[in-house]
């Protein structure tokens, strides 16, 4: 069952959502209701949701998420996704009072909801014994995202299953498995179809692995198939 707090009237705000439990309120949605996901920056995994009767639109200051960039006093790089997952647990935090734990390169955000916020500035003050800071993030644009690395792919045709089995180099048969066991999204809602026509600027999110964004078609070759210039992120 899924942790929900009170919104506004007809309306609620859950509390960061997994893969699966969103999945779950897509499920559930009837006919005059409305679901919005948020998670504090673009292609976030754990995200809240807006369960809604009555708007069509939400900001995202609706959604009570406040963003921390963590600055540690020295320059470390052994600090991982691990090491700060961990360390927040050991103080006692619901993993579902908090989002995404982003790790890019020399910079690292939490994001967590404004109801713990308080307590997370109290305890959340060293990793792995090294000390740190928390800095509020004003604005999501500041975030400094992860560059996807960018190859090219030689595929039969742009079938999601061709184009997963190419990316994760893996079989057609293992490709479209992880398709209908429920673990890939399309622009962030699910796909178990695994002939779906991936378009240019699709999104793949891929459990356990990342994302896949189809950029452009380089060329067919003269066997009919097709080169694709793809970002992924893992």
């Amino acid at each position: 069952m899924m942790n929900k707090v009170k919104y506004k009237d007809n309306n609620s705000l859950t509390k960061f959502l997994d893969f699966e439990e969103q999945k779950e309120i897509y499920r559930s949605l009837t006919k005059n209701t409305k679901v919005f996901f948020e998670g504090g920056y673009e292609n976030a995994e754990r995200k809240r949701a807006i369960i809604s009767n009555e708007y069509d639109e939400v900001t995202f200051n609706d959604f009570n998420i406040k963003i921390y960039e963590i600055i540690f006093e020295s320059d470390i790089k052994q600090i991982t996704h691990r090491h700060i997952l961990g360390t927040l647990m050991s103080l006692g935090i619901n993993r579902n009072s908090f989002g995404d734990i982003l790790v890019t390169n020399s910079n690292y955000y939490l994001f967590v909801s404004e109801e713990i916020s308080k307590y997370i500035e109290q305890n959340f003050q060293a990793v792995n014994h090294i000390p740190l800071k928390l800095k509020v993030v004003e604005d999501v644009k500041d975030i400094i995202l992860p560059t996807p690395l960018e190859e090219n792919i030689n595929v039969s045709s742009m079938r999601l299953d061709a184009i997963i089995a190419r990316t994760l180099k893996k079989s057609r048969n293992d490709s479209s498995e992880i398709i209908t066991k429920g673990l890939v999204l399309i622009n962030h809602k699910e796909c178990l179809n695994v002939s779906y026509n991936v378009k240019i600027n699709d999104i793949i999110s891929i459990r356990h692995f990342g994302r896949i964004e189809v950029l452009e078609i380089l060329k067919t070759t003269k066997k009919d198939r097709l080169v694709l210039r793809i970002g992924v992120k893992k």
